[in-house]
């Protein structure tokens, strides 16, 4: 630098280390908005499967059981819908697609309807098990199987992911003593 001023070289340095650290400011910005888009985006899906699952806890409890030859109070499921018998109207669940990702829709006693938006989640279905197997449909063969659990899956196979699950009444001995710890029954001793 001369005593009158600073030189072309000089000032043009200096301004290509602030556009240098102008371009590392807006990189570590884009960052960071890329990473709140994707909490966000996280967090509203956790919150869509928390409703889900909320909502078919209280669509089947206390319900049930449900066998396979049951004619009366049975429950009949697809991939994309069951419903069964709740007093004496119909309780129904239903996944519908949409352009925005998938619905829930519940139909619960009393004319209850809920509908839950799942977000962009795409290719869900309920999956129907017995406590050995699990089917897209339900009645599965055999004979007097009992329905221990329904669940919203994504996927199939060994990739397929639970969005919401629930555990059905299940029919106790009558020498059954409730583990609140195990959550499960064990016979009384004698």
């Amino acid at each position: 630098m001369s005593d009158e001023g600073y030189t072309l070289v000089e000032m043009l340095v200096a301004l290509a280390i602030v556009g240098l650290l102008i371009a590392a400011a807006s990189e570590g910005a884009f960052a960071i908005r890329s990473l709140q888009r994707l909490v966000v985006s996280t967090t509203m899906r956790f919150d869509a499967y928390a409703a889900a699952q909320k909502g078919m806890d209280q669509l089947l409890r206390d319900k049930g059981p449900f066998f396979q030859d049951a004619k009366e109070n049975g429950l009949a499921g697809s991939g994309d819908a069951f419903e069964f018998r709740c007093g004496h109207e119909t309780c129904r669940a239903t996944l519908a697609a949409t352009s925005g990702g998938t619905r829930l829709r519940l139909a619960s006693e009393g004319g209850m309807n809920r509908l839950v938006d799942l977000g962009g989640v795409r290719g869900l279905s309920f999956m129907y098990g017995d406590g050995a197997r699990s089917a897209p449909a339900w009645p599965f063969g055999g004979s007097r199987r009992r329905l221990a659990s329904v669940a919203i899956v994504r996927g199939e196979g060994p990739g397929m992911q639970t969005i919401a699950a629930q555990r059905l009444f299940v029919e106790e001995a009558p020498d059954c003593q409730f583990d609140a710890i195990s959550r499960d029954c064990r016979a009384v001793a004698r």
